[in-house]
């Protein structure tokens, strides 16, 4: 068989980033098992730094961000995944503008959100595939 791929170096990333970019989660897992894991995680707090490695589109991630009160940091190999995960972001974030129409910290909050998407689209060829969720407001 002339045409087996026999290494992972031989296969065509883009490929791979195509067809997940168009799923909800890159891998496998659920929100329920990303809890479970948290729940053996004692002492988490405001200052925690947490890391996502290979976060795909941030599907994990925002399931981190929802249930802990740390800085977290996701990070993949692939751009469109990353892209990704900015695209609903304007939606979502003109909703929680309204609902907490006139809220100062939430609209610093959106406000820095907003700036953190336009240094990533500018700066991503230049630092890697890497983001951040911002702080959640408590």
């Amino acid at each position: 068989m002339d045409n087996e791929i026999k290494s992972i170096h031989e296969f065509d990333f883009n490929l791979i980033c195509e067809y997940y970019s168009t799923v909800e989660r890159q891998g496998p897992g659920s929100p329920e098992v990303i809890l479970k894991a948290l729940s053996f995680i004692d002492n988490l707090t405001d200052k925690s730094l947490i890391a996502d490695i290979g976060c795909g589109t941030g599907g994990q991630t925002m399931v981190l961000a929802q249930n802990t009160h740390g800085n977290i940091t996701g990070v993949d190999l692939f751009p469109d995944f990353i892209n990704r995960f900015y695209a609903p972001q304007v939606a979502a974030q003109e909703a929680f503008l309204k609902k907490y129409a006139g809220n100062k910290i939430v609209e610093d909050f959106i406000e820095n959100e907003r700036r953190e998407e336009t240094i990533y689209h500018k700066y991503k060829a230049y630092y890697g595939y890497v983001f951040y969720i911002g702080k959640r407001i408590g």
